[in-house]
């Protein structure tokens, strides 16, 4: 970020006291608090969807958000003198959630609930067309495309005359886990998640769409949860399956740890069965070995570095415990 940033803060009615720079954002403290300035690289009709959405959630006592200001001409993107656009959004101060610890899981979770039991019904769409533009992407096609890519990748691997130490390990796993992921999407399509998904679609339902730990902040008591941007219409429990992989995949995947994370959602959020079915699909597919599948691929296969053969190596070594957790936790 350049300082030709710092000049789109005239376009908004604040007192600006000070500014300082992380990373890839500046943070401005004011005389109405603190705020973030970023670039943003979507749509005015996005933000004002979200200002909709965090506006909507303000007066929820568990968390806060980093609802988007508008500027003083009402917009709510703004751009410098190189037309490079920019949102400010209010800003918490807080610690990163610690996938660790198992309260601040716990917490995670109880806010993710909560926030799925608020954020339905708000948004309005003129017509179907409209609303396509906000809907995630639907599971099955996600992955069986991601299927064809690891068996590309694969293919591309046995043409190699000579092949890394990572590479000759990919070729020695992919056969068990191309057959495991061709079962895993044939029962998500067989399962009831279409018409669940289309359910949630028509009847408003949000997701955050990136509800990781690095997006939950705490401070003191309250949590801050913040980066909507990938905010869409979608089966709210793809964020579930999303942050317990990641967190899980750090724990180790304990059963009772995963017991415990999903009891402290359903205490305020209950999930139907197909829901329950959907996540474990979901997490049961080979999503680690695909995202290190696809980073290979498409960086430089020159130069491999050591901690994605570690990376592969882990995930290998986790699959029984992944299927023990899913076995028992869903």
């Amino acid at each position: 970020m350049n300082e030709n940033a710092l000049e789109v803060l005239e376009q908004y009615d604040l007192e600006v006291y000070r500014t300082w720079k992380g990373r890839g954002v500046y943070f401005v403290d004011t005389s109405c608090g603190l705020y973030l300035l970023k670039e943003h690289r979507g749509s005015e009709e996005k933000i004002e969807k979200l200002g909709q959405l965090l506006a909507h959630l303000e007066p929820i006592q568990f968390f806060q958000t980093d609802l988007p200001v508008q500027a003083k001409e009402g917009q709510f993107i703004v751009k410098d003198r190189e037309e490079t656009s920019y949102i400010l959004k209010k800003w918490h101060e807080g610690r990163e959630c610690d996938p660790r610890s198992e309260m601040d899981v716990c917490r995670c979770m109880e806010g993710l609930a909560i926030f799925h039991t608020h954020a339905r019904g708000i948004w309005t769409f003129e017509d179907e067309k409209s609303r396509e533009k906000y809907e995630g992407t639907n599971l099955v096609q996600e992955m069986e495309k991601r299927t064809r890519e690891l068996k590309k990748v694969q293919t591309f691997i046995r043409k190699k005359q000579k092949k890394s130490e990572f590479e000759s390990a990919y070729l020695q796993v992919i056969p068990t886990f191309l057959e495991e992921a061709a079962k895993i999407s044939q029962k998500m399509h067989c399962s009831g998640y279409e018409k669940l998904r289309k359910d949630a679609v028509l009847g408003g339902k949000i997701c955050h769409g990136e509800y990781t730990q690095h997006n939950v902040l705490f401070n003191r008591r309250e949590l801050i949860l913040t980066n909507f941007e990938h905010a869409h219409l979608d089966l709210q429990c793809v964020d579930i399956a999303l942050f317990l992989r990641k967190i899980m995949e750090k724990q180790g995947w304990k059963v009772y740890q995963g017991e415990k994370f999903l009891h402290s959602y359903e205490i305020v959020r209950p999930l139907k069965d197909v829901e329950r079915q959907v996540l474990a699909l979901r997490l049961s597919y080979p999503e680690k070995l695909w995202k290190l599948a696809n980073h290979y691929y498409h960086t430089n296969k020159a130069w491999i570095p050591e901690k994605n053969l570690e990376k592969l190596k882990t995930f290998v070594n986790q699959q029984k415990e992944r299927e023990r957790f899913v076995s028992n936790v869903f």
